[in-house]
This record gives structure tokens, C-alpha cells and sequence, in this order.
């Protein structure tokens, strides 16, 4: 009966349709008439095509423009093809300010050379701590695995001495260092029980706290930045030991999705209602050292990398589903460890023992490893990755002899410029700082290991320089397009809001109000210079 209902309604709306196009047809072709014979034969034509498109027609376009809601057709289009102009003036300005650019980047990079610099006696190296999360007062938090204490880095009082070179060997070569000193504080937070392998990896909510994930522990660690406060016990319950989770991922839903490391269940963690969920996202896997790191992809999705896992783990925050099976048959064999979600909107894998990148398209479920390859064999490479501000990801050293430098712009890496001394199991993921210094936590090394800013800190006569150019370019530009477009206005625009005071171009950036611009930390740029290349040893330690 209801079908029968709907039919004849549809029926009735097709009819009513036809009718309005038929009365429309009519009406145009009597307007049309009306004005060829009431205005000596010049014609004003409405007419719709077989499209269904309106289109108004005169006889004499330039005396009788056609007007809708005011607004001259013609003129309006005059318009459109005059900014089109401007815009395709603008392009080859830009281009030429590129270049510009680039030469300056030249030029400072002859003058700052990089270095990678250490920052001695922080750890023990015993398995300290497992990465760090940098927290809303500008500090950052390594999380105790085995240490007592959690780890407290205040990057703003970051400073560095005179560069030294270590003594080459028959194996080895040279190496630039620097040896920097900073405000590191293990005795804030020391209340912690010794050993034991706590946790490892955490995140920052968005209640400002940071949750530590349990390896062996048996509760979530809470670290309040705002007191430098610890606890071990409102997030507990959990089973001991097992080395369950080892990083996750703080989701645009509030919640906190800890990677399976040896668990077979996902951590699910409510920071708003203090609960610990082990059991709701479980899954069959029982393999040990299934993922490492992860990242919310633009579609919501998280997408977990693989390490001994023979696939992606893609987890909807939206509804709590998991799936192993869309993006499979992937090696497995410690591969990749950590993965960063690029400005392109790619997720990139971090290679722990595997030769290439693996590249993760969350839009079409689609892996690549063949775009980034060519890297060096061994194992045990780099472990984690971070996301700098000029869009560029970096690999930290576990075993390799220099730091990963990935840009997924133009799919190429650099293991050259940025190397560091030989060793085994250097360090455990790194944190960017607020001001860009980039950490690697220590693992079995003793140095915290610190990274000179990616996004290049120029000197202010540099910036000053720059910066008058650019407001001389814009400004002969918009006075060679006869417009009244004020220039003034322009050039206000270009330094205004967040950006007052320096320019951001083509991943170059400089150094803020606050900061020192003679400090060797804040002078450092990242220059495509070449060190010796390293050959990386292997080691099959499980992590």
C-alpha cells in the first residue's frame, strides 16, 4: 500500500516538473517577442538548453549589458580574467623569491655548519627511559623504564660550547660534536620503585596530564606537569609484567590507544572518567613486538606500524574497530619501528632493520616501499620518529652511526649529515621541542642526545635583510597592476598576528623574540654538508 502511495507521488512530482519547464518555454518565448517588437528589433533572448542551463542573450552586447542582482555580467568577468592576471604574476614573483631564497639558504649554510650535539652523564645507561613527551609548560618527560625517576629537560636553557672532533679510526672517521648543557633534572620526580621495566612511551592528553604506558607495570603512570606530580595507582588493575604496551596514541576523541607490543588487547584509556579498559579491542595476534608507534591520519583512522607484525593495525577511533587485514603480508622481522604522520597527509615507517621506508597511504589502504629504499643494511637502524617544523621526519639512532633525515616531499633521505658515535642501543625515540631542538632519550648510552634546530635560525641582520626585500617585491608588484590595491595594507599583512617580527618561506624560519641570536644552538643550520658514511653493525636484540 505504502509503495503504491509513493509511486503515484512520484508520478505527481514528475508531471508538476514538466509542466513548470513547459510554462517556463512559453514564457521566455513570449518575453522574447514582446521585446523584438517593443524596442525596433533588438532582441534580449532567455532560452534553456538541453541541459537544463538558463541563458540570457542580447543583440548588442556592449550597449546593453545584462545585469543580474546588479552586478554587470561582462564587467564581472572582465574582472575574473584581470585577477587571473594578478595571479599568474604573483606565481612568477614567487618563484623568484624562491630562488632567491635558496641562495640565502646557500649562503648560510657555508656559514653554519651542523652539528650534532650530546648532552653527557644524564642517564646511567641502564635502560633509563623509553621516549618522551614534550608537555604544555615547555618541558619535556621521559618515561622511566627502568630509572626511578622521570626524566625533566627544560630545552629553553639549552646552550653549547666550541665544536670538537672525535680522533678518526681505521673503522671510523671523524666526527663533529658539540657538547651542550641544558637544565636536566632525574630528582624532582625520584620517588619512582628502581628497575623493572615500568613503562615505556606516553602521550599527552588533552587534560594537559601525560599517561605513560605499562610494560610490566600494573597501572598507567600520570605525570601532572603543572606539579610535577606522579600517579601509580588510579589507572591500575592491570596485569603484571608481559611487556603489554610500549607507545600509543592520544586520538581526537579524547581517548588513549596503547599500541599492542606482547599484549593481545589494545589499551584503551578514558582520561576524562580515570578508567583503563584491557579487554573490549581484542585482538588474536599473540606475537611479541607486534607495533611500534603510530598516528591519527586525516580520516580519523589510526595506523599502526608494524615491527614483527605482518600487517598495519588500523584502529577507528569512532566506533572502536580493528582491523589486521586490509593492509597485509608485510614482512614482519623488526622492519620498521615508529611512523610519522607527514604534512602530505602519508604515515611514514621508520626502518629498524628493513632497507626502505614505509610509505602508508591511509586514503587508499595502500603501502609503498619502493619509493624510499636504497638505505643501509643491519639491523637495529633507527628506532621512532619525529616531525620537525619544516616538514621533515628524523630517524633516531639505535645502532646506526647518523641520523635519519626523511623528506617526504622529494621521497629522499640523508644518513650523511648528521652523524653520531658508534654504539648498540644509543637511544629510544626522540621529542621535538617547543623551540625545535630536537632530544633523543637515553637508553644504554649515558648522553642525552640533542639535535640542531631543522628549521634553520637565522641571525636578525639576515632576517631584517630578507624581510626588506620581500615588502619591496610585493610592493613593485601590485604597482605594476594599475588596481587599487593598497600597498601599504599589503606589506602590514605579510608581519602581522603570529608571524610579527619573522618570516616563514619555503621551510625557512628564525628565531623568535625570546631567543638568544648568537647562541651556537640557535645559529645552527641544516645544510646538505657530507660526513663520512657510516656502515652499520647488526644486533638481533628483540628491541
Amino acid at each position: 500500500m505504502m509503495d503504491h502511495i509513493r509511486q503515484r507521488q512520484t508520478t505527481a512530482a514528475a508531471a508538476m516538473m514538466i509542466v513548470r519547464r513547459m510554462f517556463l518555454v512559453v514564457l521566455f518565448v513570449l518575453l522574447a517577442v514582446a521585446l523584438a517588437l517593443s524596442d525596433g528589433g533588438e532582441v534580449v533572448v532567455l532560452m534553456e538548453d538541453e541541459n537544463g542551463a538558463m541563458h540570457i542573450n542580447t543583440s548588442d552586447p556592449v550597449h546593453e549589458p545584462v545585469f543580474v542582482n546588479g552586478v554587470d555580467v561582462a564587467q564581472l568577468f572582465e574582472t575574473v580574467q584581470m585577477q587571473a592576471s594578478m595571479l599568474h604574476q604573483q606565481r612568477s614573483v614567487n618563484q623568484a623569491l624562491r630562488a632567491q631564497n635558496e641562495a640565502f639558504e646557500a649562503a648560510l649554510c657555508r656559514r653554519f655548519q651542523p652539528t650534532v650535539n650530546s648532552i653527557p652523564g644524564v642517564g646511567t645507561g641502564n635502560s633509563d627511559w623509553v621516549g618522551g613527551v614534550a608537555a604544555s609548560n615547555g618541558l619535556i618527560y621521559g618515561i622511566p623504564y627502568n630509572s626511578a625517576s622521570v626524566l625533566i629537560i627544560d630545552p629553553s636553557a639549552t646552550t653549547a660550547a666550541a665544536p670538537t672532533t672525535t680522533t678518526a679510526t681505521p673503522t671510523t672517521a671523524a666526527t663533529p660534536t658539540t657538547t651542550a648543557t641544558t637544565v636536566v633534572d632525574t630528582t624532582t620526580i625520584n620517588s619512582l620503585k628502581s628497575g623493572g621495566a615500568k613503562w615505556a612511551g606516553g602521550v599527552l592528553a588533552h587534560n594537559n596530564l601525560i599517561y605513560g604506558f605499562p610494560h610490566d607495570a600494573e597501572a598507567v603512570l600520570i605525570i601532572d606537569p603543572s606539579t610535577n606530580t606522579v600517579d601509580t595507582t588510579t589507572l591500575g588493575g592491570i596485569i603484571d609484567g608481559g611487556g603489554k604496551w610500549i607507545s600509543g596514541v592520544a586520538a581526537s576523541n579524547g581517548l588513549i590507544y596503547g599500541i599492542p607490543w606482547n599484549s593481545p588487547s589494545i589499551l584503551l584509556v578514558d582520561p576524562a572518567a580515570n578508567v583503563v579498559d584491557t579487554t573490549t579491542l581484542f585482538l588474536s595476534d599473540a606475537n611479541f613486538a607486534k607495533w611500534y608507534g603510530g598516528a591519527q591520519a586525516h580520516n580519523g583512522l589510526i595506523f599502526c606500524i608494524p615491527r614483527n607484525a605482518e600487517s598495519v593495525l588500523i584502529i577507528d577511533p569512532a566506533t572502536n574497530a580493528t582491523d589486521t587485514t586490509t593492509i597485509a603480508e608485510l614482512p614482519g622481522s623488526a622492519a620498521w619501528q615508529g611512523g610519522v604522520l607527514a604534512e602530505n597527509g602519508l604515515i611514514y615507517g621508520i626502518p629498524f632493520t628493513a632497507t626502505s621506508v614505509l610509505i602508508v597511504h591511509p586514503t587508499t589502504n595502500a603501502t609503498d616501499t619502493t619509493s624510499i629504499a636504497g638505505l643501509p643494511n643491519g639491523n637495529n637502524k633507527w628506532r621512532g620518529g619525529v616531525l620537525t617544523h619544516n616538514g621533515k621526519i628524523i630517524g633516531i639512532p639505535r645502532r646506526a652511526t647518523s641520523v635519519l633525515v626523511i623528506d617526504p616531499t622529494a621521497n629522499t633521505t640523508d644518513t650523511t649529515t648528521l652523524p653520531v658515535p658508534t654504539g648498540t642501543q644509543k637511544w629510544y625515540d626522540g621529542v621535538l621541542a617547543h623551540n625545535g631542538l630536537l632530544y633523543g632519550i637515553p637508553w644504554l648510552v649515558q648522553d642525552l642526545l640533542l639535535l640542531p634546530r631543522i628549521l634553520r635560525s637565522i641571525p636578525d641582520e639576515v632576517v631584517e635583510m630578507m624581510r626588506r626585500r620581500v615588502v619591496f617585491v610585493f610592493e613593485e608588484f601590485f604597482k605594476s597592476l594599475s588596481t587599487e590595491v593598497h600597498t601599504e595594507s599589503a606589506r602590514i599583512n605579510l608581519f602581522i598576528g603570529d608571524n610579527a617580527g619573522k618570516m616563514q618561506v619555503e621551510g625557512l624560519a628564525y628565531h623568535t623574540p625570546n631567543e638568544t641570536p648568537h647562541d651556537v644552538m640557535q645559529e645552527s643550520v641544516w645544510c646538505n654538508t657530507h660526513a663520512h658514511r657510516r656502515k652499520a653493525a647488526k644486533d638481533n636484540a628483540p628491541m
